[in-house]
């Protein structure tokens, strides 16, 4: 006798009805959610970093300007300084002020992101914030390329006379950059071993029988026998 079949009943009000909406709706918003998070995260340990190298750029250069912060507009320093220590100061304050726009930008756009009511006055501003935040972000970057310039540059007798800035601006123009490629290095390899593997997995798994798998021809034969 043939075994009868069951079936799984069908809930009442259809899965494709509201219920089914609503599911799908809450599926998106949480990705939403953890998206933002996610961002806001990545936002906040950039914004962090930022201000830490910004306070020492501006401790160290305040060592040799006169009348900081005022003295970044105008490159007035305390004493005569030599050509290859004014050279670095003078790109040291360049990056100083780009990187208290991007600060002030960035913690706009946080503030933004984070509080809903600020969010929703400011929204005309995001646009325009973040394209004016992306320009400085271009400008900074020019301003690294000058800095390994002067860096590189910088004769080494000289610099004895303004150690502590020669460290800071090498650190913030070379030493950061170095460390910032060896770890994305370091992600992309670890990544294509990790991601190599679990496709060799994945592999195995799917040519693996299981309940699924079709029989064969000779297999069904030997069955039926």
């Amino acid at each position: 006798p043939r075994a009868k079949r069951f079936t799984r009943p069908r809930a009442r009000g259809g899965s494709r009805g509201h219920g089914g909406t609503s599911g799908a709706g809450m599926t998106s918003e949480s990705k939403a959610v953890r998206y933002k998070g996610k961002w806001a995260c990545g936002n906040d340990c950039s914004f962090v970093f930022t201000l830490a190298i910004f306070v020492w750029q501006s401790v160290v250069a305040s060592h040799y300007l006169k009348g900081f912060p005022e003295s970044l507009w105008t490159g007035d320093v305390k004493s005569l300084m030599n050509l290859s220590c004014v050279h670095l100061l003078d790109v040291m304050r360049l990056t100083i002020c780009l990187s208290a726009f991007i600060l002030a930008s960035e913690a706009s756009m946080l503030l933004v992101l984070l509080v809903p009511g600020v969010g929703q006055c400011c929204i005309p501003c995001v646009g325009l914030l973040a394209f004016v935040d992306g320009l400085a972000h271009i400008a900074k970057l020019a301003a690294t390329v000058l800095g390994w310039v002067v860096v590189f540059g910088a004769d080494r007798n000289q610099v004895h006379a303004c150690e502590d800035l020669h460290r800071c601006a090498f650190w913030t123009y070379i030493g950061f950059f170095l460390c910032f490629v060896v770890g994305c290095l370091c992600c992309c390899f670890c990544g294509s071993r990790r991601g190599g593997a679990e496709g060799d997995d994945i592999v195995a798994r799917a040519s693996a029988p299981g309940e699924r798998t079709p029989l064969r021809v000779g297999a069904a034969a030997s069955g039926a026998v």
